[in-house]
């Protein structure tokens, strides 16, 4: 019986912008031959806004050598880890997030897969979000299944990045994870806002401030607090700017001890009922933080470090897991965590 034959197909659309071609090839005897050609001509409104797009080069440009710039950084940060050249399977590198709104169906990290393959010699798997969205996910978050080989069940993850995200593991290895909503995003900018450096060191500013409870209400009333899961958010949501005009008036060092009540709070309200929580991300090591998370979630509360995972090395080493999975072809999603149903994460550009 005579192998199928190995079909392959092109699609692509020129700078004419007058349509998507696509072609299907069959390699049966190696030598190519069209089986197949189809056009589908592109409406005049989205040919409009490609024309849009190509013409603004300025920014576009500025947007590829931002990208190419990331990319540089991140080959910068595998060279100091000093493998020995062909040692690393691959590279799982989630890249910047620009812009995460699934519910009109993208996710835009920008990285250069290829230029990073290129400068490590290695395999690059990037662009974890998208076939997750595609899917009909949320595309975040992505970590739940590394948490649930690493940390031991039941127990919450708790990831305390610019936004934060929760993992629930139960006994049966079962998971459920959302983000919750700012972690340090609006701390550390109104640190910057008001002089105080990067962020505020064991929340020692936000310690001695005052609670103000109109504010604190104000804030959780926003209507990402109550969306039931699954869900996700990015910079979009919590952007530090569309909060200013609410802390008029207000003194400064109250207001971050406000920002800090909102983050433990709602981190709290995420995790309650669990028997144990694992506090990983930047936000882990802001002392008081992690105190007023502990103490409103009444729970035992232990950093990544005692699994033997600093907490700030959490998400790059997810990241590594999902490398892993991607080349092994497994998924690593399901309904309970992003809505869409399991896929196997990423793109992958070839050493």
């Amino acid at each position: 019986m005579n192998a199928a034959p190995q079909l392959f197909a092109g699609l692509m659309t020129g700078n004419s912008m007058d349509a998507a071609d696509a072609v299907l090839l069959s390699f049966a005897d190696e030598k190519p031959k069209v089986i197949r050609a189809a056009r589908k001509k592109m409406p005049a409104k989205l040919a409009a806004r490609m024309r849009a797009l190509a013409e603004c080069g300025g920014k576009a440009a500025e947007f590829m050598r931002a990208q190419n710039e990331l990319t540089k950084l991140c080959a910068a940060a595998f060279a100091a880890l000093g493998a020995k050249p062909g040692a690393v399977a691959a590279i799982g590198c989630h890249g910047q997030t620009i812009c995460h709104n699934p519910a009109r169906g993208f996710s835009w990290q920008i990285l250069n897969g290829a230029l990073l393959a290129e400068l490590c010699g290695c395999s690059v798997v990037c662009d974890f979000r998208s076939r997750d969205i595609v899917a009909g996910g949320q595309g975040a978050p992505l970590a739940p299944f590394f948490h649930r080989a690493v940390f031991p069940a039941p127990c919450a993850v708790l990831n305390i990045g610019g936004i934060a995200n929760i993992t629930l593991l139960e006994k049966n290895g079962a998971a459920a994870a959302f983000d919750i909503g700012p972690g340090n995003i609006l701390l550390d900018d109104w640190c910057k806002k008001n002089g105080r450096g990067a962020f505020d060191k064991n929340g020692e500013w936000a310690k001695g401030g005052a609670v103000i409870p109109r504010l604190l209400a104000r804030l959780l009333r926003r209507a990402f607090f109550a969306k039931p899961p699954p869900k996700s958010c990015g910079r979009e949501e919590f952007a530090p700017a569309l909060f200013y005009k609410y802390f008029s008036g207000c003194a400064p060092r109250d207001v971050q001890r406000t920002l800090l009540e909102l983050t433990a709070q709602t981190a709290a309200a995420a995790c309650a009922g669990t028997p144990a929580l694992f506090l990983c991300g930047g936000g882990a090591r802001n002392l008081f933080l992690a105190r007023r998370i502990a103490e409103l979630a009444k729970t035992e509360t232990k950093l990544s470090d005692e699994i033997g995972i600093p907490a700030e090395e959490v998400e790059a080493a997810a990241f590594a897991w999902l490398a892993r999975a991607h080349l092994r072809g497994e998924k690593q999603n399901a309904k309970t965590i992003t809505g869409a149903p399991p896929r196997v994460p990423g793109a992958h550009y070839p050493k």
